[in-house]
């Protein structure tokens, strides 16, 4: 069994070095602390991160788990459920400390920086919904949408979120609720977004195959990322915002650096599709889960020539 926090080593190639068994997998997410890595699919599982190992599932809750997050402390995280409901757990017991009843499946779930607010959206409603977390009270609800909302995302300072529609992606003001504007450039729907951690960009994952680079102050596409052949569903920057992290249907998890524009490394070893992806807060790993009950474990860590397969890196 791998440690994940033991210091870098020359020695650790690219690629898997662990995988986490469960039921399929909709959503992964690593704490920020560092100290979890969180899972939700036919139930909710969280790991340890340091030694890999199961520190509790809860296979309780009626319906699928569709997305999960963790607050910005790591003390809590929260799921969203086909059945309509907003989950917040507390990590360290397990135990359900508030619901929030959408009364709409929930596809999408985010905290906000300042853990204040939680955001969630789905279908069929089409419809954001800002809610306060400690007191549990719907505060807005954000119509503009013509398809299901798969993801969205808060700004790094919490002014604004994104979130996908078809074809688009809409850019909020939190505080007054007002739409800033749109970017227009997928082909059908956008499954996956996400800002970078300068959060001058932000980035998109769709239907139409392709992963997008977006500039946040004109809504312009700036560049996009071509290889995977099948529907891409998450997407994730690197914590110094220089990579970007795709999982999609075509079963394959792929890295791309930012600055030159270009694909790095394909790691294929999931089977069927790939459900959700993060980085760990260091940046040195990733995870992914997917239809086939695993949560992978990836290594970024001496991401060379040398140390890559043909197979996986791209030239």
């Amino acid at each position: 069994m791998y440690n994940l926090r033991r210091p870098n080593d020359p020695f650790v190639p690219a690629g898997e070095i662990d995988r986490l068994e469960s039921h399929s997998m909709n959503s992964v997410a690593y704490s920020p602390d560092g100290h979890h890595i969180l899972g939700g699919g036919g139930d909710i599982c969280v790991w340890d991160d340091s030694q890999l190992t199961e520190r509790y599932s809860i296979n309780s809750i009626v319906g699928s788990i569709r997305n999960v997050a963790f607050s910005p402390d790591s003390r809590y995280f929260i799921s969203g459920e086909s059945t309509g409901y907003v989950r917040l757990w507390e990590v360290s017991t397990g135990k359900e400390v508030r619901k929030y009843n959408t009364r709409d499946w929930v596809e999408s779930v985010a905290f906000s920086p300042n853990g204040s607010y939680i955001l969630s959206g789905g279908g069929p409603s089409l419809e954001v919904i800002l809610w306060h977390t400690g007191s549990g009270d719907e505060i807005r609800r954000h119509r503009a949408h013509k398809s299901w909302i798969e993801s969205i995302a808060f700004s790094p300072d919490g002014k604004s979120f994104l979130s996908t529609d078809f074809g688009a992606i809409h850019l909020w003001d939190l505080d007054s609720g007002r739409e800033i504007r749109r970017f227009w450039g997928h082909d059908r729907f956008v499954l996956g977004v996400a800002f970078s951690p300068c959060g001058r960009l932000a980035v998109s994952g769709g239907i139409d195959h392709t992963v997008r680079l977006w500039d946040v102050a004109s809504g312009l596409e700036i560049c996009r990322f071509e290889g995977h052949t099948g529907p891409v569903k998450s997407v994730a920057f690197s914590p110094d915002s220089k990579h970007v992290l795709s999982g999609s249907m075509d079963g394959t998890v792929r890295l791309w650096n930012v600055g030159s524009r270009r694909p790095v490394f394909r790691f294929s070893d999931h089977i069927g599709w790939v459900e959700s992806v993060a980085f760990s807060p260091d940046g040195y790993f990733a995870i992914s889960g997917g239809q086939d009950r695993t949560v992978r474990i990836w290594s970024l860590r001496n991401l060379t020539v040398e140390n890559a397969t043909s197979d996986h890196w791209i030239n």
